[in-house]
């Protein structure tokens, strides 16, 4: 095992190639899907989904996600979303930067609306 492997293992969660799973999943390091995934994932750390990767998901929490493989459903990114020349997405996106190499395949719709602000107790709108 190299370093980069064992910085990976040590360090992230990893659904690997010929792997599946289906849930939710909330975790504050680095996911990568190199497998296929299926449900809702939380993460304030990066999500990076390999070219054999697969995921679909009605909501998609992170930080930053870099995108190689094929990803279905609401991608929300609090800093960046990176989408490289071999990327199928289709689904709805928000962050405030997005990466597009040329040849990504991208589907996107428009995003959910945010919700509305909470009112403090005692205020009138």
């Amino acid at each position: 095992m190299n370093s980069d492997e064992t910085t990976r293992s040590e360090s992230a969660t990893v659904i690997g190639q010929g792997s599946s799973m289906v849930g939710t999943i909330e975790v504050g390091n680095i996911v990568y899907v190199e497998g296929s995934f299926r449900g809702t994932l939380r993460t304030p750390e990066r999500l990076d989904v390999g070219e054999e990767g697969l995921v679909e998901a009605e909501h998609l929490e992170v930080g930053e996600a870099i995108v190689r493989g094929r990803v279905i459903g609401h991608l929300q990114a609090s800093r960046e979303i990176h989408f490289t020349s071999t990327a199928a997405f289709r689904g709805s996106v928000r962050t405030p930067k997005m990466v597009i190499e040329e040849g990504a395949r991208l589907d996107v719709s428009d995003a959910p609306p945010d919700p509305p602000p909470e009112e403090e107790p005692g205020t009138t709108a």
